[in-house]
């Protein structure tokens, strides 16, 4: 064997080198995006379940946000303002999972559940009323994603 073929060989296991590097790469990439999928669903649904689970510990709050989502003209304006402070986290805490939906990071399935739950909070009278307040607050594409919506849309409501 001569120089030549030896460079020749050498050339060829240099390719199948590359290749499999290649290869290597692209798996990697694959299970980073699995990875980051995973940690966002975990994000979103542990975010939204907290606002919930704190909702639920108080009977005065959980009261107090029932009846702001039902009846949002009869509160007080203590009540209001507390009622109000809620849906800000409420509807942050949405825009994120819309955000993260929106960058491909959330999964269509869980998005879906997600926004019923996100109609079921803005097409309430409190709801309304928030966004009528604070809407101006969030940006400009979930503010345009929001309106775009129809009290139809939500496959839900409130129970009286």
């Amino acid at each position: 064997m001569n120089i030549e073929s030896m460079a020749n060989y050498a050339d060829v296991i240099g390719g199948i080198a590359v290749i499999v590097s290649l290869i290597y790469v692209g798996v990697q990439i694959r299970r980073n995006t699995k990875s980051s999928q995973s940690q966002a669903n975990q994000s979103a649904h542990e975010s939204l379940a907290n606002v919930s689970l704190e909702v639920a510990k108080d009977r005065d709050f959980s009261n107090l946000t029932r009846k702001g989502m039902i009846a949002f003209e009869e509160l007080t304006e203590e009540e209001k303002f507390q009622f109000l402070l809620l849906m800000v986290t409420v509807f942050r805490r949405f825009e994120n999972v819309f955000y993260q939906y929106k960058k491909g990071f959330l999964e269509k399935e869980l998005w879906e559940g997600y926004k019923q739950s996100m109609l079921l909070y803005f097409y309430t009278s409190g709801g309304q009323a928030f966004w009528n307040v604070r809407g101006a607050h969030f940006s400009g594409l979930f503010r345009e994603y929001l309106d775009s919506t129809s009290p139809g849309d939500a496959k839900s409501e409130i129970e009286t």
